[in-house]
């Protein structure tokens, strides 16, 4: 840039350079109906999100409304992706094959922190060494549910975690987090389950996959939640937990119901013949049920109860 000073008698021609550094928004929706998406607004939103990732340059932020999306990999320099209505809602799913979220690990010290995610449920990630969810970056209010590695970090591996709940992942070894950095997090239920908290966090049905907190978790002081995603109010009521034994299907396999109440549970066979309702009665399961249909009322604990298939003869 070429700048004319002048004192009235002479002028001077002064070169200066500015270096400036400009970061934009992007938006992404999987429910867009954008003719000519170009992820500049909600109204031209991309479908997904590493569309706006390998279009984005350093320091860029990435908006996500809800929906499921697909894996990530992010890139030599600092994104944040955030999703604008939470974990509960929007979901990177593995597919069973490969990692939700994969940073850009070059060695350096920083690697983890240049690919911020915020607000995700990270589920079915599957990863044959370490970190079957994420691996190398920083995840921020997330979910990690029901992700695989063949060695350790069923969840994470080598990133930095800040009020996440980590439940339901599978690993040889470490089966929730490993080499990872945890504030304010939850980390539960895992398999197997050496690197779980040492205090039952009272998540309403962790083996279903429902990771939301119950009233009189430790992780709530005060009514202020201190630890975990932010899945919504806190649950009140007794749950009831539905098993499969053999192979069928059971709607619903949770349900939170409240002192006095009742849940119908509904038994749809498969292949196999439902023999019936099994409930824990001091040391042995016991059938309460045969019927299809079970109406559970008038409870005030929390039960497990198991729907019991058979081979046909």
């Amino acid at each position: 840039v070429e700048c004319y000073v002048s004192d009235g008698l002479w002028d001077e021609v002064v070169s200066h350079v500015w270096s400036v550094k400009l970061t934009r928004e992007w938006y992404v929706d999987a429910a867009s109906v954008a003719e000519d998406p170009d992820g500049n607004g909600w109204d031209s939103a991309l479908f997904g999100i590493q569309e706006a990732i390998d279009n984005a340059i350093d320091g860029d932020t990435i908006y996500v409304r809800p929906g499921v999306y697909a894996p990530i990999y992010g890139r030599e320099f600092r994104l944040n992706i955030v999703a604008t209505d939470g974990p509960a809602v929007t979901i990177i799913d593995g597919g069973g094959t490969q990692q939700c979220v994969e940073g850009y690990d070059d060695d350096s010290d920083d690697a983890p922190a240049r690919l911020r995610v915020e607000g995700f449920t990270l589920r079915n990630g599957c990863y044959r060494w370490e970190g079957g969810g994420a691996y190398c970056a920083t995840l921020v209010n997330c979910v990690l549910t029901g992700n695989r590695a063949g060695d350790c970090g069923g969840a994470a591996y080598y990133c930095i975690l800040e009020r996440c709940t980590v439940a339901g992942n599978i690993a040889d070894e470490d089966a929730g987090l490993s080499y990872c950095t945890a504030t304010d997090c939850i980390v539960w239920a895992n398999s197997p389950s050496d690197g779980d908290d040492a205090e039952d966090p009272r998540l309403v049905d962790a083996v279903n996959g429902d990771l939301r907190l119950r009233a009189d978790s430790p992780c709530i002081v005060d009514g202020v939640q201190t630890r975990g995603a932010d899945l919504g109010a806190a649950v009140t009521g007794y749950v009831v937990s539905v098993r499969i034994y053999g192979h069928g299907i059971v709607s619903p396999m949770t349900a939170v119901v409240q002192d006095g109440g009742s849940v119908t549970l509904t038994a749809t066979e498969d292949g196999r013949e439902l023999q019936g309702w099994q409930m824990r009665m001091e040391e042995w399961d016991v059938i309460v049920e045969t019927n299809k249909v079970y109406e559970l009322a008038n409870g005030s604990n929390d039960l497990v109860v198991t729907a019991a298939f058979y081979a046909q003869d």
